[in-house]
Protein backbone atom coordinates (compact mmCIF):
# COMPACT_ATOMS: atom_id res chain seq x y z
CA UNK A 1 0.00 0.00 0.00
CA UNK A 2 1.25 3.55 -1.16
CA UNK A 3 1.76 6.24 2.15
CA UNK A 4 1.51 9.63 1.50
CA UNK A 5 3.72 11.76 3.54
CA UNK A 6 2.01 14.99 4.43
CA UNK A 7 3.16 18.28 5.18
CA UNK A 8 1.50 20.48 8.03
CA UNK A 9 3.38 23.67 8.61
CA UNK A 10 2.90 25.50 11.80
CA UNK A 11 3.52 28.56 13.73
CA UNK A 12 3.46 28.08 17.23
CA UNK A 13 -0.45 29.45 17.27
CA UNK A 14 -2.97 27.91 18.55
CA UNK A 15 -4.66 29.04 15.41
CA UNK A 16 -2.41 26.89 12.94
CA UNK A 17 -2.84 23.66 15.85
CA UNK A 18 -6.57 24.03 14.44
CA UNK A 19 -5.26 22.24 11.12
CA UNK A 20 -4.69 19.26 13.35
CA UNK A 21 -8.14 19.04 13.92
CA UNK A 22 -9.02 18.79 10.34
CA UNK A 23 -5.66 16.26 9.96
CA UNK A 24 -7.72 13.79 11.73
CA UNK A 25 -10.90 13.99 10.04
CA UNK A 26 -9.64 13.88 5.99
CA UNK A 27 -6.43 12.15 6.61
CA UNK A 28 -6.52 8.12 7.55
CA UNK A 29 -3.28 7.18 10.02
CA UNK A 30 -2.78 3.97 7.93
CA UNK A 31 -2.06 5.33 4.48
CA UNK A 32 -0.66 8.81 5.62
CA UNK A 33 2.77 10.10 7.50
CA UNK A 34 2.73 12.95 8.96
CA UNK A 35 5.74 15.81 9.38
CA UNK A 36 5.11 18.79 11.23
CA UNK A 37 7.20 21.60 10.16
CA UNK A 38 7.44 24.89 12.48
CA UNK A 39 9.73 28.00 11.06
CA UNK A 40 10.82 30.00 13.93
CA UNK A 41 12.83 33.48 13.76
CA UNK A 42 16.69 32.39 13.70
CA UNK A 43 18.23 33.49 16.75
CA UNK A 44 21.36 35.68 17.71
CA UNK A 45 23.44 35.39 20.51
CA UNK A 46 24.04 38.14 22.95
CA UNK A 47 27.86 38.57 23.22
CA UNK A 48 29.95 41.41 23.64
CA UNK A 49 31.43 43.26 21.08
CA UNK A 50 35.36 43.16 20.87
CA UNK A 51 36.90 45.01 23.49
CA UNK A 52 39.04 48.40 22.05
CA UNK A 53 42.71 49.09 23.42
CA UNK A 54 42.99 51.92 25.26
CA UNK A 55 46.91 52.14 24.22
CA UNK A 56 49.72 49.76 23.20
CA UNK A 57 50.90 50.48 26.97
CA UNK A 58 47.63 49.78 29.02
CA UNK A 59 47.14 45.97 27.97
CA UNK A 60 43.02 45.33 30.01
CA UNK A 61 40.70 45.65 27.33
CA UNK A 62 37.86 48.25 27.69
CA UNK A 63 34.41 47.58 26.74
CA UNK A 64 32.03 50.02 24.60
CA UNK A 65 29.35 49.63 27.43
CA UNK A 66 28.22 47.85 31.03
CA UNK A 67 26.30 46.07 28.90
CA UNK A 68 29.15 44.50 26.72
CA UNK A 69 31.15 43.47 30.03
CA UNK A 70 28.22 41.25 31.03
CA UNK A 71 27.74 39.63 28.00
CA UNK A 72 31.66 39.17 27.80
CA UNK A 73 31.33 37.63 31.45
CA UNK A 74 28.19 35.19 30.56
CA UNK A 75 28.16 35.27 26.87
CA UNK A 76 25.07 33.45 25.98
CA UNK A 77 25.62 31.89 22.47
CA UNK A 78 22.98 31.85 19.00
CA UNK A 79 23.50 28.26 19.37
CA UNK A 80 22.35 28.05 23.17
CA UNK A 81 19.40 29.94 22.20
CA UNK A 82 18.47 27.97 19.12
CA UNK A 83 18.54 25.13 21.51
CA UNK A 84 16.06 26.71 24.00
CA UNK A 85 13.80 27.87 21.42
CA UNK A 86 13.65 24.03 19.58
CA UNK A 87 13.18 22.41 22.99
CA UNK A 88 10.48 25.09 23.37
CA UNK A 89 8.39 23.94 20.33
CA UNK A 90 8.82 20.06 21.01
CA UNK A 91 7.48 20.98 24.39
CA UNK A 92 4.52 23.65 23.03
CA UNK A 93 4.11 20.75 20.41
CA UNK A 94 4.05 17.42 22.61
CA UNK A 95 0.86 17.22 23.86
CA UNK A 96 -0.40 17.35 19.89
CA UNK A 97 2.03 15.27 18.69
CA UNK A 98 0.89 12.28 21.41
CA UNK A 99 -2.44 12.47 20.56
CA UNK A 100 -1.60 11.77 16.62
CA UNK A 101 0.51 8.88 17.81
CA UNK A 102 -1.83 7.36 19.92
CA UNK A 103 -4.86 7.58 17.35
CA UNK A 104 -1.75 5.61 14.70
CA UNK A 105 -0.28 8.23 12.60
CA UNK A 106 3.47 8.18 12.21
CA UNK A 107 4.67 11.88 12.94
CA UNK A 108 8.01 13.57 12.97
CA UNK A 109 8.74 17.36 13.76
CA UNK A 110 10.93 19.73 12.22
CA UNK A 111 12.07 22.69 13.70
CA UNK A 112 14.04 24.98 11.17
Amino acid sequence: MLRHNILIPLDRSEFSRQALSYVRRFLNPNDNDLTLLCVVHSPGGLVAHPPQPVSTAWTNPMYQSEQDIRFASHPIFASQMWENIRAAVEDELAPSIEHLRAEGYTVKLIVW
